[in-house]
């Protein structure tokens, strides 16, 4: 699911071409059918492409990387980031497509002049059904859909995280972290899987209002119970993935720093996995 959204981002900007896909026999061959590219092995893609995005079960990651090397100029990996692994040696971002969303940033931008007493990021959605991300194994809702929320979150509270506590709510589908920042405040976020619909909602409040941006099934954004109107754009775009993208071209090309940082990756994974 990811690597379609990635490779239609790709195909969205005029900034990036491309030039393949690769993957398991099946899922590799019908998304590259599906982008009109050719599905090449990972020596070929290697030696085709400036950047790579890199939409793998997180454990089969580090091996990819390592076989990688210094080989293209850029990565994008997606979250979660596998437990631990070496640090790529050339610049990598980890994915957090929200972060790019247009009106994700405008809400950021809303709650930078705020000074919350209040940060809390709720979500809810049904038990996966794609790969492990539904079992137990692979960490619960923590990390799905927490490990895609988590960086609006510690974004939104512009400070760093520097502890962490962990409650089941009810039960292991029903999980809550508590962050404790460097200020002395406490964010939160709650993450279920439950049937129903899917949401996720990051509230902000001071003395002053309220900001709230929901996150699906595309970001909105409203301020003090006023909804704004986003501009009509194609969903690979409300959801920050072709933003994202234009990132990773100009970090490849020496002009942007990694946002999401890996570092910053390995750092909400440790998070979840408190």
């Amino acid at each position: 699911m990811a690597a379609t959204m990635h490779a239609e981002a790709v195909l969205k900007t005029r900034a990036a071409t491309l030039v393949g896909v690769g993957g398991r026999a099946g899922s590799g061959d019908a998304l590259a059918a599906a982008a009109g590219v050719p599905c090449l092995d990972l020596e070929s893609l290697i030696k085709a492409s400036d950047a790579l995005v890199i939409a793998s079960p997180p454990a089969s990651v580090p091996e990819l990387v390592v076989a990688i090397g210094e080989r293209v100029r850029a990565l994008l990996i997606e979250s979660p980031l596998p437990p631990s692994m070496a640090t790529p040696t050339i610049p990598a971002m980890t994915a957090a497509n929200l972060l790019h969303s247009p009106a994700v940033r405008s809400g950021l931008a809303e709650i930078a002049k705020m000074k919350p007493h209040h940060l809390q990021l709720r979500s809810a959605q049904p038990r996966p059904t794609w790969g492990a991300h539904g079992t137990d194994g692979h960490g619960g809702p923590l990390l799905d859909p927490g490990a895609r929320l988590l960086p609006v979150l510690l974004a939104a509270a512009s400070t760093s995280a520097v502890g962490a506590e962990q409650n089941e709510v009810g039960s292991a589908d029903d999980r809550s972290i508590s962050i404790n920042l460097a200020d002395g405040r406490t964010i939160d976020m709650r993450s279920s899987w439950a049937d129903g619909p899917t949401y996720a909602e990051l509230e902000a409040a001071d003395a002053g209002g309220v900001v709230q941006i929901s996150f699906f099934p595309f970001p909105r954004l409203e301020i003090d119970g006023r909804a704004i109107e986003p501009e009509e754009i194609p969903p690979v775009q409300s959801l920050g993935f072709v933003n994202q993208i234009e990132r990773l071209v100009r970090v490849a090309n020496g002009d942007a720093e990694p946002w999401l940082a890996f570092a910053s990756g390995q750092g909400i994974r440790a998070l979840l996995d408190h």
